[in-house]
């Protein structure tokens, strides 16, 4: 996500790659991506000292991201997170091409920006 949101051209970019990298991670990654959000495994609120870093960069990435492109309510980086986590989530479980998730993520995230 990192390497995503720093190569955008601009600030919704930013967003919608950042986006893209974090349905790309689910979908090809989705082990790691279950453990990470396995409540049995890395408790809400309370993750491991190992867990806490690398989940504190991913929410201040969305976070940021999502801001600088306009999202400036909590609300708003909250609507981010959970568009592109359900739609990484849904398609690594086969419910869709990465391609079809790629484009909602894309297309719903750039609606969420005009606003």
């Amino acid at each position: 996500m990192r390497v995503a949101i720093e190569a955008a051209s601009d600030p919704a970019s930013a967003a919608i790659d950042g986006g893209a990298a974090y349905i790309r991670f689910a979908v090809e990654h989705p082990h790691g991506f279950d453990v990470i959000y396995d409540p049995t495994v890395c408790i809400p609120g309370e993750p491991s000292e190992t867990m806490a870093p690398l989940i504190a960069e991913l929410e201040e990435l969305l976070s940021t991201a999502s801001v600088a492109a306009g999202l400036d309510s909590k609300s708003g980086v909250t609507g981010v997170w959970g568009l592109v986590h359900g739609l990484g989530t849904l398609c690594a479980a086969g419910h869709f091409s990465l391609d079809d998730a790629l484009a909602a993520s894309a297309d719903s995230l750039a609606r969420m920006l005009r606003n």
